[in-house]
């Protein structure tokens, strides 16, 4: 039964399959993680048989693999040498993320017709989200009864305050390409296309998420410097977003202590923020362990470690007021450190220099290809993985989903 079945699936047309999967992961990215694991796991498992059935591992001679599989090892040694097994298992697992981008880089969407119908999938998403925020701004809640958050922020179609990270790679990823098309219509069209561009960003403002806001408007500042026609609205939007942010006392105080009162007291006060805490406990464990890193559960077990609080305390900067409870957390809420962590500072300067080859190749794509739906997954590219910023752990699908998923579709895009 076992050879039965292998034949059987090697006589399928797995392409269609992985597609499919692919074109639901954005839904299970929004309501159902688990399956979004088991959604990218079913899509590696399948580019793995097709590279055996068809023989073609070239994929396996692209220097970006080799560079996330040495991180993926040094993490893998990390995690056995520190321990314990769930965070070796864990630290195992995260191969599946390499292979993810293999796979849409090179099979599922090389093909246009899947890339724009995965799009319009976030289009509609950004679209649902954004109705469920204004909903919920107007009304009180959303669809399901569910009450803003108690520190302000909107959740949009969630329980919890997961709206505006979702809301960045929906609008990026789904609408700002149809924006792009509009700038470079005509006057209608342009119209059209400014209108939206307004609508996204003042739906993020009213969000009031503080990194998301911020990230979106790198986005459409990285969007105004690589397309001319869009750099007149891209400044409308940001006066708008201005004036927004003027009105939110009155329209939303909540909104506006979290996302301007709340913000300017952390940076004012960083180093001794609860983030600059994390940060500088996550730099300590990175140099203490410069080789192999702590594994993928790393940060989290090892983190109050008295020997990681002592040399923190040294650093001046980074003074803790409670050696006990300071600096800890499931991750330091930033991709590079938690990397560093996790796979020590070779696996950083690998992760650096895959990142490096993967711009690369966008970079030389967009001397040629200058589309819109290409210019937009260039920014958002940037914006996913761009370097100062707070963000939840890169090995959980809540984010890793979102960022693996724009680098093999960005990647895949600069294909002929």
């Amino acid at each position: 039964m076992t050879v039965l079945a292998v034949r059987r699936l090697t006589s399928l047309k797995l392409q269609p399959i992985a597609a499919a999967l692919v074109l639901a992961l954005p839904l299970f990215l929004f309501y159902a993680r688990a399956l979004a694991d088991i959604s990218v796991t079913l899509i590696g498992l399948l580019f793995l048989v097709e590279s055996a059935r068809t023989r073609d591992w070239a994929w396996l001679r692209r220097p970006w693999v080799w560079c996330a599989a040495g991180i993926w090892a040094l993490e893998l040694v990390g995690a056995a040498r520190t321990g314990p097994l769930a965070s070796v298992l864990q630290s195992a697992a995260m191969i599946r993320l390499l292979i993810l981008v293999a796979a849409l880089e090179g099979w599922v969407l090389v093909d246009a017709d899947t890339r724009r119908r995965l799009q319009l999938v976030l289009l509609v998403l950004a679209g649902w989200t954004a109705l469920q925020v204004w909903q919920q701004q107007l009304t009180g809640s959303n669809i399901f009864g569910d009450a803003r958050w108690g520190d302000g922020a909107l959740t949009g179609p969630f329980l919890k305050p997961r709206a505006g990270g979702v809301f960045l790679f929906a609008a990026l990823l789904g609408v700002l390409p149809e924006i792009l098309r509009l700038l470079q219509g005509r006057a209608r069209q342009a119209l059209a296309g400014a209108a939206l561009l307004l609508g996204m960003v003042v739906t993020m403002v009213i969000i009031g998420q503080r990194m998301p806001n911020l990230l979106l408007f790198l986005g459409l500042g990285l969007t105004a410097l690589l397309v001319r026609q869009a750099r007149r609205p891209m400044l409308v939007a940001a006066v708008v977003a201005i004036a927004a942010l003027v009105a939110l006392p009155v329209v939303s105080p909540p909104t506006y202590a979290k996302l301007v009162l709340k913000f300017a007291d952390q940076m004012e006060h960083f180093l001794q923020s609860p983030y600059g805490q994390l940060y500088g406990r996550a730099a300590v464990m990175m140099w203490d362990h410069p080789l192999t890193g702590l594994g993928f559960d790393g940060f989290r077990n090892l983190c109050a470690d008295p020997a990681y609080v002592a040399q923190q305390m040294h650093l001046a900067n980074f003074a803790i007021h409670d050696p006990a409870s300071d600096g800890c957390n499931m991750h330091p809420h930033n991709y590079y450190l938690q990397v560093g962590v996790a796979a020590g500072v070779s696996g950083l300067v690998l992760f650096l220099v895959m990142l490096g080859l993967w711009l690369t190749q966008l970079l030389r794509a967009r001397r040629v290809q200058r589309g819109a739906a290409f210019t937009a997954l260039v920014v958002t590219f940037c914006v996913a993985f761009w370097p100062i910023a707070s963000s939840s752990s890169l090995f959980t699908f809540d984010t890793a989903g979102w960022v693996f998923l724009t680098a093999g579709w960005a990647l895949a895009a600069t294909r002929p």
